[in-house]
């Protein structure tokens, strides 16, 4: 809004889009007939879109009444940073846990297992193999945010990662031991225990 030289009203000044913001931008007289267009197109755009994720999220409770992910979907969704759409994602993705004989051939799979550079008789761990399911990867990786916040022990860890490396890439090895855990509850059948020693 400042390109237009309007002011945002302190209220709104946060990441919330509230009813009361939306109406406000609706409302707000801009200073020429392209710039108030411009905006009305970005605000139908939002509806759209916002359309799109109510109908995602009717599905998705839909997809976790049905047999074969009521129990699953109720056993993911126990384990911090991971809601209704990413337990759907990881069963539909996945399966079956048991094709992967190991957490190792699972982390392959979702492409959070760190590359490997060998040089004579040295060998140093890159960032991220190249060959991954990249949205299952996304997610897992967004769903770390929350999980640190939820859980104590995976908040420790990265904390402590954060002192050897930047933020982005230690909330990449959060993911890994996420995806662990997940890896641990899917084929146990055992619920997620909260604030247990990260492995």
């Amino acid at each position: 809004m400042g390109a237009s030289g309007i002011s945002l009203p302190a209220k709104f000044d946060n990441a919330q889009w509230t009813h009361a913001f939306i109406k406000w931008l609706r409302e707000i007289e801009l200073p020429s007939i392209s710039a108030r267009t411009t905006l009305d197109l970005l605000l139908e755009q939002y509806d759209m879109l916002k359309a799109h994720l109510l109908k995602t999220g009717i599905a998705v409770r839909k997809t976790l009444r049905q047999k074969g992910y009521k129990e699953l979907g109720k056993l993911l969704r126990g384990i911090p940073g991971i809601g209704p759409l990413t337990s759907v994602q990881l069963i539909v993705e996945i399966e079956d846990i048991n094709r992967f004989p190991s957490f190792k051939h699972l982390n392959s799979f979702v492409g959070l297992k760190p590359t490997t550079h060998s040089s004579g008789e040295k060998e140093r761990n890159g960032f991220m193999t190249h060959r991954r399911h990249n949205a299952l990867r996304s997610s897992i990786v967004e769903c770390s945010w929350t999980a640190i916040q939820q859980d104590p022990a995976l908040l420790a860890c990265y904390e402590e990662f954060k002192k050897r490396m930047t933020g982005k890439r230690a909330i990449v090895k959060i993911a890994r031991k996420l995806l662990a855990r997940i890896y641990h509850v899917w084929k146990t059948g055992e619920p997620y225990q909260m604030g247990l020693i990260a492995t």
